[in-house]
């Protein structure tokens, strides 16, 4: 009798530890749904709950970033894609969206670097040099633009 009350006892002491397991997969899902469903406050905090949970995990500050870029957070949105690239050193994807913000943020040199580190890493993805393309743009560099477009 005693060894079945020391039994329900460590079960009831350890049950929140139980329930304090997280299935970040289930979180990863409701934010990328809420952002293609364009609730971005929703997708925000699904991200920030899975940013908490994993903090090694490049996919999560991606779709943050992309969130806080669309949220007109380009600031925070560059801070995660960095995060994004410094987890995972050779994330296209991270470099290419983090040169639209800097783009955004009017820091062109930066958004060059990014897109040649990007073109680098998978030259057939025609994406990075349109992307290339309007940054040459904005930052009047016409010939190289046209050059980038024409590709």
């Amino acid at each position: 009798m005693k060894s079945l009350r020391i039994l329900v006892l460590a079960l009831l002491l350890s049950a929140p530890a139980a329930m304090a397991q997280y299935d970040k997969d289930v979180f990863s899902f409701r934010g990328r749904l809420a952002l293609q469903e364009g609730r971005l406050s929703d997708a925000l905090t699904q991200f920030n709950i899975l940013a908490q949970i994993d903090t090694t995990d490049h996919w999560t500050f991606f779709y943050r970033g992309i969130v806080k870029y669309n949220l007109g957070d380009i600031r925070g949105a560059k801070a995660d894609f960095d995060t994004s690239v410094r987890l995972n050193p050779i994330f296209t994807s991270g470099y290419h969206y983090r040169a639209i913000a800097e783009s955004r943020g009017g820091d062109y040199d930066a958004a060059l670097e990014d897109l040649q580190m990007a073109i680098s890493l998978r030259p057939g993805l025609s994406g990075l040099y349109f992307t290339r393309g309007v940054t040459f743009f904005l930052s009047q560099q016409f010939q190289e633009a046209v050059s980038d477009f024409d590709i």
